[in-house]
């Protein structure tokens, strides 16, 4: 069992470099504490922390137009999700606003990042729970790692997702 469990450890850490087929060269992160410095975690912590507790004192429709409307920067936003998939908050994409991503697939591991967002904040509820996955980085327009940070907004007009998180620096 040990031996299946490193192979399929190798592999989702090397793949095969080739320009001309759908194959490239990635590796994973294993974990936050590993792939983030100290000061990064901290401030998603603290951002998410003063996010969670604006979103549980104003009404839904309030949080979601702050979070959409403000960002920290570019790198550092709140996004927020229904529990459906829908994006209903990310101030630099906002684009996706009003898109349901629940079947969107991230390319470079299989997984659906959106599914695993909602079952991480469901499931860490009423804490907060850190998930990875490879998606648009708007400051290089590439899709990359990214650690997020997740928590539950439990509200009466509907329950709702919101998180922040760093991508991985190479």
């Amino acid at each position: 069992m040990k031996k299946i469990i490193l192979l399929f450890s190798v592999i989702l850490l090397f793949a095969c470099d080739k320009e001309d087929d759908d194959f490239h060269f990635f590796s994973i992160c294993p974990n936050y504490q590993n792939c983030l410095d100290k000061e990064t975690v901290t401030f998603i912590e603290n951002y998410l922390d003063e996010s969670i507790v604006y979103a549980e004192t104003h009404t839904k429709a309030e949080a979601i137009a702050y979070f959409n409307n403000n960002n920290f920067n570019e790198e550092y936003y709140i996004f927020a999700d229904e529990l459906d998939g829908t994006t209903i908050a990310n101030a630099v994409r906002p684009q996706d606003v009003g898109k349901n991503f629940y079947n969107y697939v991230d390319t470079e591991t299989g997984r659906n990042p959106v599914q695993d967002i909602i079952q991480t904040a469901t499931f860490s509820y009423p804490n907060s729970g850190w998930i990875t996955y490879f998606y648009f980085e708007p400051l290089t327009n590439k899709i990359e790692q990214k650690f997020a940070l997740v928590h539950l907004i439990k509200d009466d007009d509907g329950d709702y997702v919101i998180g922040t998180g760093a991508y991985v620096k190479k």
